[in-house]
């Protein structure tokens, strides 16, 4: 951390140290102050930590002569603290300069736990197991901080004889006075991971977390003596900045590997300094000018969170809002832009509350502002404070603030999807009882989930009756419980009655769906009738419950979609109070992808990239190889015999440094195939979760009823849907011989709202009205009235015509037109007195002698009058039209229409037939000169009627066709009405 990077021997000097770090770095700055006066809304998931630092004594123990109930004490007070604050996150350092704050045979026993390197404490305890399950007994997640590579921090310091200086000299090298582990050394990585294996195997720790140091700050006047390594280990030609970032990319990626390869669920996280490259050196870093992590430690901190090696990053943002070198404001949105769907918090500077000197922290509000511009962004999603030593001294007041607006309201944390995709399952038996304080909760645990999690809390959620279930709004969450908790007495409530929602959340903090206060679960529902109207139906129906005394919550599951607002009504046959109506769709989630499926879809595809990459890179060596075994080839018949041993030297060394390069990528490449096969099988798992949720179209009742006793009540309930399929099927059938005409209907009936029905009484009702003006004249139509019949109705795409009565209404017939006696005639049928009958849109299909002859679809309007159906046809006669042109064309001031038909008129007996044909344009014509008419079109259209009509007569077996049309010009520009 910035607040140590010189070094201190006590907590005084850390005023100093900040004082001559801000004269070192040459700040100056502006202030502005625009920070919001009130806070209403709170995340309800948010990353709120602390780092605790044991180099120095500085946070914890307080000093090394602490006996061990002294330093468990304080350590629980530490806790109680930031549990009292908000903060839902300690990064504890248990390893500070090659020692250990826990039992360890690889490491000695740090001497600022004990005073001496390498003493175990005198009563004996593992801090570190001690921590943790005092975090854990709070809900507080222990990041284990750890730093990799600083090794002795001071040449004072009195090291064991099995500190890894004593042991290994030579992986080190000396900088400022101190001893540091060289980063290039591939032992020396290997080393720390075992170190980091070892504690991941060993204990409970939710994350591995490092801090800044990976190669030590520039000073002036210092070098860093790796040459020797840079020269040995340099296989790849890098120059020596580019090797020393990619020994530490090597080692980031390894103990990524390493963690998720011990313990899958815990996390990664690094705190680097907060500005990765400035743009003066690179167009793609900040517009700042501060120290860089990516130049002046080596450490590409963006890439690690590009390629997900690691699962948060905490950039240490320590320079104020509007610092003219490095401004947070500047900083903290290129970290938004850069984030690479992972999860980004903010280190801030608490240690500078305490300054006085620069304006932007002397009013005590600088963090205050800071916290308002972080929740500005979507892709930052916490805080991280150093340190707890200052959260304490509460300078200016600023950690009451935290407590007090910022972190009023209790936070989960982030999940991580990457890490764990499946969530817990819900609290069961959920209960509530009304008592004289308030309400009474209580509940079983949720059973174990598919992944072998059980609950680590719950949270529990109180919604007014007025108002739907949000889980998503922090208003309605009330209380974070321990696991242990089975019962809740929400004194705060009253006498009003509140809906209670309880979720359990698991170690990655992912959320359960809700358990409601639920005692029956009547999924059952039996409907009792259902009267069909036009597009909707009414429904009556009723269930049997088993009521709890007190408040129950009735889940009614499986009910149609697509119910009307406002039409469900429920009465209980007790006439048991009902507080509460509400429905909500049935699906699981939403159909849009959420952002843990977008997040695998990207990943995936970057890793993909990544194996394409590879697999070029083998193909070049693998061709490399080949060349270079020619040239041996050819090198050996063209040299002599020295000349020969050292070519065989050279090519020996290069063929080696090929496979070791092949055997590298291959290994990576086995890797990042199995990477990819864990994340497309998460991803497959979500997709599953979200195909079954968008076929679950149902929605669901929730009734909450109030009982003064325990027993069994019957819910009767009614309600109305829509988008109900009604197309009715008018058969006809006429007799010419014996002049009867029989009509007969049937309801061709899709239930399309999601509900099953089966045999259940159906009638019909008319939603018509007479829509004549003439009050005098209102004539209320009669229904055309249908029996009552036993109808199955099924909830798929298949449609069930149901037989459901039948009347005669008044017709006649007329003979109109004979071409010849030994012809059928054609026959006109005219339904008069249509309005005497109630008649639905639908179809209508003919029968002649019981032979299907015609189909017509209508609306009811054209029967309140007459409907006429022609039933016969004269196939002696044959008539076609086509349309032979249809051409548009655009011109600067008009449009162009060209439109031609051809009619074929065929008689194919010895006999003259009068034909009269009809044809409407598709465009008004008029005389004027735009329009143009084509052969025999000329003499016989008729420009009032917009009909072209011709008399002909065709002769005995002859073809006629009539090739006709028009073009006309149509302005493209409009006529202004008058104003």
């Amino acid at each position: 951390m910035l607040a140590i990077k010189l070094i201190f021997s006590t907590k005084k000097h850390i005023i100093i140290t900040s004082i001559f770090l801000i004269l070192l770095l040459n700040v100056t700055c502006s202030y502005s102050y625009d920070l919001s006066a009130e806070i209403d809304t709170f995340p309800k998931r948010e990353f709120r930590g602390v780092w605790v630092a044991t180099v120095n004594n500085i946070d914890w123990p307080s000093k090394s002569s602490l006996s061990s109930n002294e330093q468990k004490q304080e350590f629980k007070e530490l806790v109680k603290y930031c549990k009292k604050l908000g903060i839902n996150a300690m990064i504890v350092q248990i390893r500070a300069s090659g020692d250990a704050f826990y039992q360890s045979e690889l490491e000695p026993w740090s001497h600022w736990l004990t005073g001496k390197q390498g003493k175990q404490p005198e009563e004996f305890y593992d801090p570190l197991e001690y921590m943790i399950q005092v975090c854990h007994n709070e809900n507080i997640e222990f990041h284990a901080w750890i730093n990799p590579f600083r090794s002795v921090q001071s040449s004072r310091m009195k090291l064991s004889e099995n500190h890894i200086f004593n042991k290994k000299p030579e992986w080190h090298f000396r900088y400022n006075g101190m001893q540091i582990l060289n980063p290039g050394i591939p032992a020396v990585r290997n080393y720390i991971c075992t170190i980091i294996q070892d504690i991941v195997r060993r204990y409970d720790v939710d994350a591995v977390h490092f801090d800044d140091y990976f190669y030590p700050y520039p000073v002036k006047g210092e070098k860093i003596n790796d040459a020797e390594t840079f020269k040995k280990y340099n296989s790849q030609n890098l120059n020596l900045d580019d090797w020393r970032r990619e020994n530490i990319n090597q080692f980031i990626f390894q103990v990524s590997e390493v963690i998720n390869q011990t313990k899958s669920e815990v996390k990664f996280g690094i705190s680097p300094p907060g500005i990765w490259r400035n743009a003066y050196k690179d167009p793609e870093g900040s517009a700042t000018k501060g120290l860089s992590s990516f130049d002046d430690i080596y450490a590409d901190s963006r890439l690690w969170i590009k390629n997900a090696w690691i699962d948060y990053i905490i950039p240490q943002i320590y320079w104020n809002i509007s610092h003219k070198i490095a401004d947070y404001k500047t900083i903290t949105e290129w970290w938004e832009n850069n984030s690479y769907h992972s999860q980004i918090y903010i280190g801030h500077a608490a240690y500078k509350m305490d300054q006085d000197q620069i304006r932007a922290w002397k009013d005590g509000k600088e963090i205050d502002r800071q916290i308002e511009n972080n929740r500005r962004f979507k892709n930052i999603s916490g805080s991280a404070f150093f340190s707890i030593s200052s959260l304490i001294r509460n300078s200016k007041n600023f950690a009451d603030s935290l407590k007090s607006k910022y972190y009023k309201q209790p936070a989960l944390l982030p999940a991580m999807a990457w890490l764990d995709s499946i969530p817990p399952n819900a609290p069961i038996h959920l209960k509530k009882i009304k008592t004289d304080q308030g309400w009474m909760l209580s509940w079983q645990e949720s059973p174990i989930a598919f992944d072998g999690d059980t609950a680590k809390g719950y949270l529990l959620y109180r919604f007014p009756d007025t108002l739907s279930f949000d889980t998503e709004d922090t208003n309605y969450l009330i209380q974070f419980l321990t696991v242990d908790q089975k019962n809740y007495h929400d004194t705060n409530a009253g006498t009003k009655n509140y809906n209670y929602l309880l979720t359990a959340y698991d170690r990655l903090n992912n959320e359960s769906t809700a358990s409601f206060q639920i005692f029956d679960d009547t999924t059952s529902v039996e409907v009792k009738n259902v009267v069909v109207a036009l597009n909707k139906a009414q429904v009556d129906a009723s269930v049997r419950i088993n009521l709890e005394k007190g408040s129950n919550k009735i889940i009614l599951k499986n009910l149609p979609k697509s119910i009307i607002e406002g039409s469900l009504v429920f009465k209980t046959s007790h006439n048991e109070e009902i507080t509460l109506v509400k429905l909500k769709s049935g699906q699981v989630k939403e159909s849009t992808k959420d952002s843990a499926s977008i997040y695998l879809q990207n990943k995936i595809l970057e890793i993909e990239k990544e194996i394409s990459i590879l697999n070029d890179s083998i193909t070049v060596f693998e061709n490399a190889e080949q060349i270079l075994m020619k040239n041996q080839q050819l090198a050996a018949d063209k040299t002599n015999v020295d000349e020969i041993r050292k070519l065989e030297q050279y090519f020996s060394y290069r063929f080696l440094e090929l496979k070791q390069k092949s055997r590298n990528f291959n290994s990576k490449l086995e890797s990042l195939k199995a990477k990819s096969n864990y994340l497309q099988n998460r991803l497959n798992e979500i997709n599953i979760t979200e195909t079954d949720s968008l076929l679950a179209e149902t929605q669901i009742a929730e009734i909450d009823i109030l009982s003064p006793t325990k027993r069994v009540s019957e819910i009767e309930m009614s309600y109305q849907v829509k988008n109900v399929d009604w197309l009715p099927e008018y058969n006809l059938f006429y007799n010419k011989f014996t002049d009867n005409l029989k009509i007969q209907y049937k309801a061709n009936i899709h239930q399309q709202s999601g509900q099953h029905w089966i045999n259940i009484p159906v009638s019909v009702s008319s939603e018509f009205s007479n829509s004549s003006k003439d009050s005098s004249n209102l004539k209320t139509p009669s229904i055309f009235r249908v029996a009552p019949q036993n109808v199955s109705i099924f909830s798929n795409i298949q449609k069930q015509a149901v037989s459901l009565g039948e009347d005669k209404p008044n017709f006649k017939s007329e003979l109109i037109a004979n071409a010849d006696i030994n012809s059928s005639p054609n026959i006109l049928l005219s339904i008069f007195d249509a309005t005497t009958y109630e008649w639905f849109p639908g179809k209508m299909n003919v029968f002649l002698n019981d032979q299907l002859q015609q189909k017509l679809t209508f609306q009811p309007e054209i029967l309140k009058d007459t409907v006429t159906l022609n039933l016969g046809k004269d196939t002696e006669v044959q008539i076609r039209k086509m349309l032979k042109r249809d051409s548009r064309k655009n011109f600067v001031l008009f449009k162009k229409i060209n439109q031609q038909y051809v009619i074929t008129l065929r008689n194919s007996k010895s006999k003259k037939v009068t034909v009269q044909l009809v044809s409407k344009p598709k465009y008004v014509l008029t005389k004027k000169k735009r329009t143009k008419l084509f052969n025999e079109a000329n003499n016989n259209f008729n420009y009032e009627t917009q009909k072209f009509e011709w008399q002909l007569e065709i002769p005995a077996g002859k073809t006629i066709d009539l090739t006709f049309g028009y073009e006309f010009n149509q302005s493209i520009f409009k006529k202004q009405s008058d104003k």
